[in-house]
């Protein structure tokens, strides 16, 4: 673990020079095409949706209305929803760029600005939030079909408020999400309405019957739960953002369904908590499951943490750090920042030691030079 000094001191400052973009193996450029995908603006203020891959020289990027926060990938479709309390989604073409489908939420629905696909492919589930005059809302997962154009074919209750980010556990069956317990309306903006009496948990929904499996409170009044990602065993990893600017509890939790009743905080002194700023934007886990990585753009802070013992093991000082995704193919994170640079961070570790090695990230720019916005999606697929 990082001391304090060596923590503010800075691993890598987001200062620092460019470095070129890492070979990959020949297996993995002879076989596999990587995608790289996020919402970004220019300097102007303009905003666009971007795809990029680097070992086919090949890029694009469309023009939208307005800011666009997540995405998820199947086969050749990116999905982009606009941002809370948005109601417009993107289909796009993931090779060519050409935007397919321009969708409207469903009258008295916003989206939250996370999808995620079935297994299959065949279902897009959305995080939304259906609201009435009255300023009372209801969270729910509206259900899409791909092969129908992407038509809105269902719905699932969430059981609370403010659905944001959600994920598929290995069973294929059982949809995670994390509630952010803040009520919003659309006709008050982004004004957050029930700090005094806001609930964000962890829950766990049938994806056949709309059924609550599970469910985990987060453990302060004021913390939102907003991101997660989940393991190939099925654990999940939950980022927080608190709405009390005085509280220094833990912002990331460890959860299984099958395990445990409550969230297991990953475990760090206060002042590091501190330095991330009272703000998780994106997490994502290593293909093995055993490491975690949090951003925290309002901290300027990149961490990493061990998912078995729960203890940081690294953390990085990179200005306006925001998206993150893990490259299996790289055995690394990628990292995205608001000034335009991509690092690639390895998630390995010792061998003869069983302790991840710390490593300096390396740095580049993608063809463009954007803003990238929080959040970072890959997707390979061999050609």
């Amino acid at each position: 673990m990082l001391s304090r000094r060596q923590l503010l001191s800075g691993v890598l400052c987001g200062t620092a020079g460019y470095a070129v973009l890492p070979k990959l193996s020949m297996a993995t450029s002879q076989y596999m095409q990587q995608w790289l995908f996020s919402a970004c603006d220019n300097h102007e203020g303009q905003h666009f949706i971007y795809g990029w891959c680097a070992q086919q020289h090949k890029q694009w990027q469309i023009p939208v209305a307005q800011r666009c926060h997540g995405a998820s990938c199947f086969g050749r479709y990116v999905v982009f929803a606009a941002r809370r309390p948005g109601t417009v989604m993107y289909i796009v073409d993931r090779y060519s760029g050409e935007l397919l489908y321009e969708l409207e939420a469903k009258a008295g629905t916003h989206f939250f600005g996370h999808s995620v696909f079935s297994p299959d492919g065949h279902y897009l589930y959305v995080t939304e939030s259906r609201f009435a005059n009255t300023l009372k809302t209801k969270g729910v997962v509206g259900v899409y079909a791909s092969d129908q154009q992407f038509s809105r074919v269902a719905e699932l209750p969430v059981h609370g408020i403010g659905p944001h980010e959600l994920q598929i556990l290995p069973d294929g069956k059982t949809l995670v999400v994390a509630v952010g317990g803040i009520l919003t309306h659309p006709q008050r903006g982004r004004e957050k309405l029930n700090l005094d009496s806001m609930q964000s948990s962890v829950n766990y929904i049938d994806t056949a019957t709309g059924e609550l499996k599970g469910q985990v409170l987060a453990p302060a009044q004021k913390l939102s739960l907003r991101h997660l990602a989940v393991t190939n065993t099925g654990d999940i990893v939950v980022g927080a953002q608190s709405q009390d600017d005085e509280l220094t509890a833990p912002l990331l939790f460890r959860h299984s369904i099958n395990e445990s009743n409550e969230l297991l905080p990953f475990e760090a002194d206060s002042w590091l908590w501190q330095q991330h700023n009272s703000y998780i934007a994106s997490v994502a886990v290593s293909a093995d499951g055993l490491i975690a990585l949090a951003t925290s753009p309002r901290g300027n802070l990149a961490s990493l943490w061990d998912m078995r013992s729960g203890e940081n093991l690294a953390s990085y000082t990179l200005i306006d750090v925001a998206g993150v995704a893990y490259d299996d193919s790289q055995q690394a994170f990628l990292l995205s920042n608001g000034q335009g640079r991509l690092y690639q961070l390895s998630g390995k570790r010792d061998p003869k030691k069983g302790q991840y090695v710390a490593l300096q990230p390396k740095s580049w720019r993608a063809p463009i030079k954007p803003r990238w916005d929080n959040h970072l999606t890959l997707h390979s697929q061999k050609g």
